[in-house]
């Protein structure tokens, strides 16, 4: 069983040989100046690891082991994506933010129940623009910015409170000092005695009642790069706090009320002309810069994951059209970054990228409806498990074990 498993994870982590015209990708611990800076602005150094697709090798490569399965269900309803995840000791909360659902499920895949609304009055489904669990209060945050509101429910389900909130935002996450949001609008005015000043910030650190400002970080000269996702905040199980936004290659840690840049995905020369980006005020202009110039730029990442140990995310470059896709998982070894395996989502191997890093474990998801006849024949025999048009496959296995 155990070798039926390993060639599993072979068969779909076969690295193909990337086009040298794609990307050599740098990753490394950002020490001192990053290429667009927070408002507190320090002397930084980069010393970058430098890894080139193209030297990694290929044919098979085998970086994931003990993988378990949890097969979630929901009856007669389908999971479009995982675009969150929590893991704790008893649940799993999910956050699918195309059908705007927040289910909970057992370690065992069964769905035990929804949070929040799952249509308002109209019939019609709420925006959810994001969500956030908190362990030490068992307390889910669901945030939808059409309403401006923030509701918090315990895992029963339960409404405990709500949070009308006075400024925009896409995504959220508390802290003893407030809610730290990516509040990249305009409209969120910062008012003073005599003053009120038009946001230019990415990063803004809110009261608790969501009603002032307190902070403001990461400033942008437009708001062209505003990219509507779930991936901006992350923590792992020590507790830290990073952010990302946009299209910056940044990874800044957030310390009480320091945010200071942590990590640079360095793509070297083919990197997006950030100086050249700001000063642009004309939407077809930055348009015609970042995704229709002759230069691509192959920087465009989404899906970021930050754990314990590893950083993942799905890159592709800048374009209107069709672009190829690289899963890319990172590991942190003592203070260093080592590139663990890159994998061409566009070639659909079963494992691409984590869906989750929760509590030093890192999660797969898989669509039993891109499977064929073959992977499902080979799932059955290993897990014991024969997938419905209506199951969510979840793998998972500790971070240690993405090597």
């Amino acid at each position: 069983m155990k070798a039926m498993r390993d060639s599993l994870t072979a068969k779909y982590y076969n690295i193909k040989e990337c086009s040298t015209k794609f990307f050599t990708l740098i990753c490394g611990l950002l020490l001192i100046t990053a290429v667009t800076g927070c408002q507190r602005k320090s002397n930084f150094k980069i010393n970058p690891l430098t890894f080139d697709i193209d030297s990694v090798g290929q044919g098979k490569v085998k970086f994931i082991k003990g993988l378990s399965l949890i097969n979630l269900s929901i009856p007669n309803e389908r999971i479009s994506y995982i675009d969150k995840l929590y893991s704790t000791d008893k649940y799993i909360i999910i956050f699918d933010k195309y059908s705007s659902r927040v289910s909970v499920f057992d370690h065992r895949g069964k769905h035990l129940r929804d949070i929040g609304t799952p249509k308002s009055s109209l019939g019609e489904k709420p925006v959810i623009n994001d969500v956030n669990f908190y362990e030490e209060t068992n307390e889910v945050e669901i945030f939808s910015l059409p309403e401006r509101k923030l509701k918090i429910y315990d895992l029963e389900g339960t409404l405990k409170r709500e949070i009308s909130s006075k400024y925009d935002f896409l995504t959220m996450h508390k802290t003893k000092d407030g809610y730290w949001v990516y509040g990249c609008f305009e409209s969120n005015i910062k008012r003073s005695l005599f003053t009120f000043t038009r946001n230019k910030s990415n990063l803004l650190l809110l009261s608790e009642d969501l009603q002032s400002i307190k902070e403001s970080y990461c400033e942008s000269e437009n708001f062209y790069d505003r990219l509507n996702s779930n991936d901006n905040f992350h923590t792992n199980s020590r507790g830290e706090l990073y952010f990302n936004y946009g299209f910056s290659d940044i990874i800044y840690r957030i310390e009480g009320k320091d945010v200071q840049p942590a990590i640079y995905l360095n793509y070297g020369l083919e990197k997006l002309p950030y100086d050249h980006l700001k000063t642009i005020t004309n939407r077809k202009e930055f348009d015609d810069e970042v995704y229709t110039s002759k230069q691509l730029y192959p920087g465009y990442k989404t899906r970021l994951q930050i754990g314990d140990s590893h950083i993942s995310f799905i890159s592709s470059y800048y374009t209107f059209g069709f672009s190829d896709q690289y899963s890319v998982i990172c590991s942190m070894i003592d203070g260093k970054m080592k590139l663990s395996g890159i994998s061409a989502v566009t070639k659909q191997p079963l494992l691409s990228n984590p869906v989750g890093i929760s509590n030093g474990k890192m999660f797969f998801m898989i669509n039993p409806l891109t499977l064929n006849a073959e992977d499902k024949e080979m799932l059955n025999a290993n897990y014991d498990v024969e997938p419905t048009e209506f199951s969510t496959l979840l793998f998972y296995t500790d971070e240690k074990n993405v090597i």
